[in-house]
């Protein structure tokens, strides 16, 4: 089946796949059950994650420091010290979450079944490589935060409402440390003011959200990733690598294939987080991580870094293999099938995780002409607003990418 076909049999089987939820441990089994009869050897990782985050956890956070903020105004000392510790506190959860690594909002969210669908190729000889194909099948909820008319103020609003998350504790320091400066209190009101109002605006799109059918977000990532399973499918398993050789992707005798598809990658990429602190960890050194998302619309790139407030660098070597492959398609048919895209994308993907663990890993995402993702968490991601040739092109450069990855990967840096 092509990447296509796979799409449309996702999307029109499951109205949503929103993280936690019934219909995304339904897409879970239907994943399984498609590996498995190509061959593969299947595991299903249960793990436990929150409904969502992004329209709870700063609401949550940022109103326990308005309450810290408010108090300090009223508290003697010692006590508004206290105030201003307490306000410290409260951010460790969500700069966890930001920054992708320590105690996050699992802190102080409730935590529902999730699930990954772990396909593994064995190697024909002894395994000296491991390559990890990973896509997120989950979905996440429309809200105004991504209605079209919103979404170019998303950064902007992100950097306001982050800002004053921060903003507000650092002014509640300079009130208790230098209270003679007459300008901080004015400041800090402004600032709680700022932080009421964003996180207000969060609360409504909390109200507001609907469940959506992510046929791009992240549909086209699962169904490609599957069409790639299916080329380099165990040969006589009714796989490419049994019936049509001229679609497979070879695999060296020494190389372990993976094929990870993880849930709750929206609510704070949980399941690969949750897959690395398990089946991952017994991974070779320098296992390969290729990560699929958002793949039906605008022009197929890869990403040179992940990261919402510190950029992490995607493998160098990665990188340059795919800069490689985009000049040999653009040499062979005079169009931009591939490009890098260099700007830092304020929501991660899956590959943030292992690069932090010193893997090396590249993500293949789509973005428009101005940077966007078509539909981007909204109603309209749907397959009707997704081209099939579009999706064969993109099945067809990631599989040659793969299959240069396979034979031509380069050493993981020091």
């Amino acid at each position: 089946m092509s990447a296509w076909e796979h799409l449309d049999a996702l999307t029109r089987r499951f109205e949503h796949r929103s993280s936690t939820t019934a219909h995304e441990r339904a897409a879970a089994r239907w994943l399984a059950d498609r590996l498995r009869q190509l061959g593969y050897q299947v595991g299903e990782h249960p793990f436990q994650a929150p409904r969502e985050t992004l329209y709870t956890g700063p609401p949550l956070v940022g109103g326990a420091i308005l309450l810290l903020a408010w108090l300090l105004e009223r508290l003697p000392s010692p006590w508004s010290w206290l105030a201003l510790v307490g306000a410290g506190a409260a951010l460790v959860p969500l700069m966890g979450e930001l920054l992708g690594s320590g105690p996050n909002l699992d802190l102080i969210l409730p935590l529902r079944p999730s699930q990954n669908v772990e396909a593994i190729r064995p190697a024909a000889a002894p395994a000296r490589r491991t390559l990890v194909i990973t896509a997120h099948y989950d979905t996440q909820r429309a809200s105004p935060l991504f209605a079209p008319w919103f979404r170019p103020l998303v950064r902007p609003f992100l950097t306001l409402a982050y800002g004053a998350i921060l903003g507000v504790p650092l002014a509640m320091l300079l009130r208790l440390a230098a209270p003679e400066l007459g300008w901080v209190a004015p400041v800090l009101r402004g600032l709680m003011g700022l932080l009421a109002a964003t996180m207000g605006f969060l609360l409504v799109c909390k109200g507001l959200a609907r469940d959506i059918n992510g046929a791009n977000d992240n549909g086209s990532g699962t169904a490609i990733a599957l069409a790639l399973a299916e080329r380099m499918a165990p040969a006589g398993t009714g796989g490419a690598a049994s019936g049509a050789e001229e679609t497979s992707i070879p695999v060296p005798d020494d190389v372990e294939v993976r094929f990870l598809f993880t849930g709750s990658e929206e609510v704070g990429l949980r399941g690969m987080a949750a897959w690395m602190k398990g089946p991952g960890r017994e991974l070779l050194p320098g296992t390969v991580f290729i990560n699929l998302d958002n793949l039906g619309g605008g022009q197929l790139r890869f990403m040179t870094s992940e990261g919402m407030l510190i950029p992490f660098a995607a493998d160098r070597g990665l990188v340059e293999l795919a800069r490689e492959l985009a000049a040999e398609l653009r040499a062979e048919t005079g169009r931009e099938l591939l490009s890098a895209w260099e700007p830092l994308h304020y929501l991660p993907t899956d590959a943030l995780i292992p690069i932090r663990k010193g893997f090396p890993a590249i993500t293949f995402i789509g973005r428009d002409e101005r940077g966007q993702i078509p539909n981007y968490h909204w109603v309209s991601d749907t397959l009707d607003q997704l081209d099939p040739a579009h999706i064969g092109d993109v099945e067809m450069v990631l599989a040659r990418y793969v299959a240069r990855v396979l034979t031509a990967r380069p050493a993981p840096e020091a």
